[in-house]
């Protein structure tokens, strides 16, 4: 006797359609739950980097999935097929989840409005939100181009931000982040079993796709992107530097100084080590660019300073000091005036 009879199918099949019913809203409210209550220490970055791994393993599964024609499969092998479709389905939701929400409290800390950083932020904002509505998801995933670009930048995302936790420079992390999400265009292809004319056409999309998003942030992008964790903590100028901080900090000054002193407190998990830039600015034109290394795992922050010395004959206007990573993204920045 078959243990999977037609009775037993259609009840099961009941089952299933019910649990689907109401599959959205429990998915709506542990989402929800899970983005607040979400635990986010260092030790916990293995989990979105292997989030991201099984992720295009799923995405594989229910690509695989996708060239079968369930309606013509009968009995155990139909069943089996929708429950495993099912499952990359609601598998792939869960872990874009666990990237993209553990990653979200760190770009909002890291982004700073005023360089661009809001574009980036939007952009996984609408990336949360497509996940937390299982129709919307759905329909999102089943969608060759969306669940790709989704994946992508989920994976994109959720490596940038905990590959710095785990040891990694800011640069090695941003580089690396994109290379790692551009390998997973070639895999698309053949995933899904794109056709060609040509073999050179199918070269030319391997090397595109691979060189892709580490042009992009060579050529600027980066700039764009919030450099999670990281976190101005805060940030002074005045003329004199006491206790590892700015003596006198003043936003205003009445004649011209001997020296300038920029102070800065950067937050970043405990492990991190990183070389971050003091770039001088008077009145919007670069004048000097100092390196400075910080370590991370103070509450406070970790605390530098650079000191500005030659102001040149005509001192008087703005001077702004912005801290940036070696990329060029920019972490914060402080100003003060000059007056005669």
């Amino acid at each position: 006797m078959r243990w999977l009879t037609d009775e037993r199918r259609q009840r099961f099949e009941g089952l299933f359609e019910r649990f689907r019913h109401w599959l959205p809203w429990i998915s709506l409210v542990l989402g929800v739950g899970g983005a607040f209550l979400m635990e986010r220490t260092p030790d916990k970055a293995w989990m979105v980097a292997t989030s991201a791994v099984v992720m295009w393993v799923l995405l594989g599964t229910f690509a695989f999935l996708g060239g079968l024609d369930t309606e013509q499969l009968e009995g155990k092998k139909a069943v089996f097929a929708k429950v495993f479709s099912f499952s990359a389905l609601v598998g792939s939701q869960s872990l874009v989840q666990i990237c993209l929400f553990f990653a979200l409290p760190f770009y909002w800390d890291a982004a700073t409005m005023f360089s661009g950083h809001a574009v980036f932020f939007l952009l996984l904002s609408v990336a949360c939100l497509l996940t937390l509505w299982d129709p919307v998801y759905e329909f999102v995933f089943r969608s060759r181009v969306a669940s790709a670009a989704l994946l992508a930048f989920a994976t994109f995302a959720g490596l940038n931000c905990i590959l710095p936790i785990m040891g990694l420079s800011n640069r090695v992390s941003l580089y690396g982040s994109a290379v790692l999400t551009s390998v997973t265009i070639p895999v698309l292809v053949r995933l899904y079993n794109l056709r060609f004319d040509a073999k050179w056409q199918r070269l030319l999309l391997d090397v595109g796709g691979v060189t892709l998003f580490p042009l992009l942030i060579v050529i600027g992008g980066g700039t764009f992107v919030p450099p999670a964790p990281l976190e101005m903590g805060d940030a002074a100028m005045g003329t004199s530097v006491g206790d590892k901080w700015v003596a006198d900090p003043v936003e205003v000054l009445k004649g011209a100084p001997a020296q300038l002193v920029c102070a800065t407190a950067i937050v970043a998990p405990r492990g991190l080590k990183d070389e971050l830039f003091h770039v001088w600015e008077k009145n919007g034109v670069h004048v000097d660019r100092v390196a400075l290394t910080i370590r991370g795992g103070r509450d406070e922050g970790f605390r530098t300073w650079s000191i500005k010395k030659h102001l040149g004959e005509a001192p008087y206007g703005e001077w702004r000091c912005t801290v940036q990573t070696a990329s060029g993204q920019t972490v914060g920045r402080t100003s003060l005036a000059i007056e005669q």
